[in-house]
């Protein structure tokens, strides 16, 4: 039965009012709990989550929330899916991209634009940053997805930047691990660093094949 409540009519007799609360689907209130632990985990990493604060962020009881994600092991798999998903949209333009970038202009866009998706998404950035350093511990939950990530950066930093350089392996290492610190710098003091100029510095430092 629906919840009711006395309203006042224009007579000012009360008169019954039936007040309707609208249901999200079970997969509104999935992206709703990932949404919250975006935030959670960024702030204090996987180990620091747990299901009665994220289930504050999100307005749900312990119960409720474990109804959708029964553990918290559940919900960083989850999150993972999530991740990869947004990353997947992001980077198979830049793939197809990176097939055709025959000269250094096109080559260094594709650099930028990695750049600057972290600039419009810092609660991305963060909670990236977090999980890649607690990661590192074979025993966590994203271990293998880090590592996975990690071999599928190097494959597209290697395929765009063969045509440039001799080798092409190390210079897309240090171009990503470049990018990491870089990354890690801004989300400590992003008033105090332009990342987008400082990797544009960075990347003339790093490829001056690129720029000539």
């Amino acid at each position: 039965m629906s919840p009711q409540s006395h309203v006042q009519t224009d007579a000012g007799t009360p008169a019954l009012a039936t007040v309707r609360r609208t249901r999200e689907t079970p997969a509104v209130r999935r992206a709703r709990i990932l949404e919250a632990a975006i935030d959670l985990i960024g702030e204090r990493g996987y180990y620091g989550l747990t299901i009665q604060e994220l289930g504050k962020r999100c307005g749900l009881s312990n119960p409720g929330l474990l109804h959708y994600y029964p553990s918290k092991h559940e919900v960083m798999l989850g999150l993972l899916d999530e991740l990869l998903a947004r990353e997947t949209t992001f980077m198979e333009p830049l793939a197809q991209m990176a097939f055709e970038a025959r000269d250094g202009d096109r080559a260094l866009s594709i650099l930028y634009s990695m750049a600057e998706r972290a600039m419009a998404n810092p609660r991305l950035a963060r909670v990236l940053v977090a999980l890649h350093g607690e990661a590192l511990d074979p025993a966590h939950p994203a271990h293998g997805w880090w590592r996975e990530r990690e071999a599928r950066t190097l494959e597209f930093l290697c395929r765009l930047l063969a045509p440039f350089v001799d080798d092409a392996a190390p210079t897309a290492r240090l171009v990503l691990a470049s990018m990491d610190g870089l990354f890690l710098h801004w989300l400590a003091d992003r008033p105090g660093i332009d990342i987008a100029q400082t990797w544009r510095s960075a990347l003339m430092r790093l490829l001056p094949e690129l720029h000539d």
